[in-house]
Formats: structure tokens, sequence, C-alpha cells
């Protein structure tokens, strides 16, 4: 097989790079991340890899928004740094990108070409990471993806917002919550969110969303 199931990641077998979070894209086409560990340095300067499990072919794609890690005593290091996720549309036509430590996204389509790369400039916010990890701030904690909606859960001090946006990376809505949530689902059909606060595992949040 072109992935060999390993128990916590899957070790692409062409040329030994270690992939997580494998994500589908279409029939033929996954989204992955390179294996990130110490003990494991993928030297590539690549947002996420497309996988073509069809013709075996792993393909890198996209570019982190700094494209050197002088900063950085390692590159392992800078990529913790930019620690960021990757989300098909479900649709499969798009590609999204968000980092953990800047309120940057980005959407591709589905040849991995940039179409919109965004900052949400409002409060607080950094274009780069700082190099000190004591300085770091989570400025995206979670996300969610439909068809026609992107939605992104910011914390805000001892609370969170939503951010909504769509997928030309346009603004739709934000709504401030007032507990600090760490990870939410939407269910679209109710128009619906629902988040779970980790401070207290048995107690969910929900708020009707008035977006069409």
């Amino acid at each position: 097989d072109l992935l060999q199931k390993t128990t916590t990641h899957f070790l692409y077998n062409s040329n030994k790079i270690r992939l997580s979070k494998i994500k589908k894209l279409n029939d033929k086409m996954y989204t992955a991340h390179a294996y990130t560990d110490p003990s494991y340095n993928d030297i590539r300067l690549n947002e996420f890899y497309m996988l073509d499990a069809e013709n075996n072919i792993l393909y890198p794609k996209g570019h982190y928004p700094e494209r050197t890690e002088v900063r950085f005593k390692t590159i392992f290091d800078f990529k913790f740094a930019y620690a960021h996720e990757v989300w098909p549309k479900p649709d499969g036509s798009r590609i999204l990108v968000n980092y953990v430590r800047t309120r940057r996204f980005r959407i591709y389509d589905l040849s991995a070409r940039l179409l919109h790369d965004v900052c949400l400039d409002y409060a607080s916010n950094k274009y780069v990471v700082d190099a000190d990890p004591k300085r770091w701030t989570t400025f995206i904690r979670d996300c969610f993806v439909t068809d026609k909606y992107i939605y992104l859960l910011c914390p805000e001090g001892e609370q969170s917002s939503l951010v909504i946006v769509d997928w030309e990376g346009r603004p739709i809505a934000r709504y401030r919550l007032d507990e600090k949530i760490f990870f939410f689902f939407i269910d679209p059909d109710r128009n619906l969110f629902c988040g779970i606060n980790s401070n207290n595992g048995q107690s969910f949040y929900f708020l009707d969303l008035d977006i069409n």
C-alpha cells in the first residue's frame, strides 16, 4: 500500500516522509501534514502536502508566512511556532490553512494555488510569530468548515469569539461568546453552534446563528 499505518502517523514509503492529519479532498487527492517531531525534521518549508493516491505522488504545497527559519534555533522550532491546520472544503474545491499563533488564514484552490491570504486585523494581532515561546499567544484555537462558510474560534481572555467568513475570505459575522470555548462544531442544518469548555466537559454551550 502507498500508506503504511503505524500507531500515530503514516509513513509515505516513496521517500520516507512521515505524514499526519491526512484528510480526504476527493477520491484521488488527500491533504496532509509532515509529521512534526524533534527527532524528525522535514526540511521543506511548505505548509502542507497533497497526496495523489492514484499515482503515488506526494506534492509539497504552500509556503509559510516567513520563507526562512533563521529567527529560530531549528526547523522544528520554526514549524512548532507556525502551528497550523489544514481543512479541505467538503465539496473538494478549496483548501483552508489556518494558523494558531496569528490570526492568519489562507484559502487555496484544488491545485493549491493561493487565492486569499487573510489576517483578521482586530484587537491584538501578530503577522509573524515571536521567536520567544514565552510571548506566544493562541489566536485561532479551532476551526470548522462547511461548503458555505469557515468558522474560526478565537480566544479572547477568559472568553472567546466566533468569526465567520466565506470561502472568498470575506467577513460574514462575529459573535462574542461569554465562555472560553476550546472545541466546537456547527450543525449547518439547524444553524447551531455547539461549543465545549474543557474545564467542564459535561457543559455544552449552544448558540443559534442568525446567518443565511
